[in-house]
């Protein structure tokens, strides 16, 4: 079983209406659904249960290869269409709610206890805002990680984060952006400090938007 969008559209989906359930497209007046963050499985299901012809927005990755064998679970489906429900939700209130944050770098205690990082451990705080590339939309809950450790973070419904770096952590260690439907983004940490650019830029993956359908 494969994905396919026999006539892909070309419309611009930056350009697309935010709704409750995704985009809406005012040339063909339907909502675009936003697949590029679903497992073949929750696409599978969607396309399934809903029963009708769905325009979306996937990767190219997610087109015309064989799929993962389908697990039919109406329980499921619910859970990853209300996910899918309160991501949007949140995108929604981000592009509202949106502000543009310097990145900035200063020394200081931190006082929290954690696995990576201890109560008397000197560190760096790297703040920035992540957007896409194209139009600077703030990315909500991006994640922020330091390549080879386990410190991790998520950007809030602004894209701002808050980045903690121990003493311990080299200036040659690798900061990696990442969200899903966009490219890894990666830069080193010397740069990052060094960097006067307000926010970290991500490209969005190769997509096609179109009228969706499964075949065999």
């Amino acid at each position: 079983m494969r994905i396919q969008i026999e006539s892909p559209c070309s419309k611009n989906w930056n350009n697309m209406t935010f709704n409750d359930q995704g985009r809406f497209c005012d040339s063909c007046q339907k909502t675009v659904i936003d697949f590029r963050n679903l497992s073949d499985n929750e696409i599978i299901e969607y396309i399934k249960i809903t029963n009708a012809k769905t325009c979306g927005n996937l990767s190219q990755s997610q087109l015309n290869r064989v799929l993962a064998k389908p697990i039919s679970r109406t329980k499921r489906l619910f859970s990853v269409l209300g996910s899918l429900l309160i991501s949007l939700g949140i995108i929604n209130q981000a592009k509202a709610e949106s502000n543009s944050t310097d990145i900035s770098i200063t020394n200081q205690q931190f006082v929290n206890n954690s696995e990576s990082i201890t109560s008397t451990d000197s560190v760096r705080i790297v703040k920035g805002t992540v957007v896409d590339e194209t139009d600077e939309t703030p990315l909500p809950g991006a994640f922020v990680t330091i390549i080879g450790t386990n410190i991790t973070i998520q950007t809030d419904l602004n894209g701002f984060f808050s980045l903690y770096i121990p003493s311990n952590i080299s200036l040659r260690s690798m900061i990696e952006f990442k969200s899903l439907g966009y490219q890894t983004r990666r830069i080193r940490l010397s740069k990052l400090i060094k960097s006067e650019k307000k926010t970290i830029k991500i490209k969005l993956d190769a997509q096609m938007l179109g009228e969706i359908a499964l075949v065999d």
